[in-house]
């Protein structure tokens, strides 16, 4: 799953109506994890 959840709440917050309000605010500007998840559980990271 690659849904940036962080992201979708600031537009949320900070977008306004159209979802254009406040376009810096709207991002964390974080795209990626920097170690990919596991598949299975506990899903963790593994430490860097």
């Amino acid at each position: 799953m690659a849904d940036d959840v962080i992201d979708v709440e600031l537009l949320l917050i900070f977008g306004g109506p159209t979802g254009a309000s406040n376009p810096g605010l709207t991002s964390d500007n974080v795209n990626t994890n920097d170690k990919p998840f596991l598949t299975s559980f506990p899903y963790l990271a593994s430490a860097w």
